[in-house]
């Protein structure tokens, strides 16, 4: 997951996910069987983060 800006925040449904870069975070499985729909909340006040990519 990229967050995309250092000064947004972001927060997963996850236990273990790691921060691997100053916007970048991942979280891994193995054998891994959804139980139900991940979710991640974005939060910037960044105009510009609401805009297209």
């Amino acid at each position: 997951m990229d967050k995309g800006r250092a000064d947004a925040l972001v927060s997963f449904c996850r236990q273990g996910v790691r921060k691997t870069g100053p916007t970048t975070f991942a979280w891994e499985a193995r054998d891994y069987v959804s139980d139900s729909d991940l979710r991640v909340l974005l939060v910037s006040n960044a105009p510009a983060f609401l805009g297209d990519r």
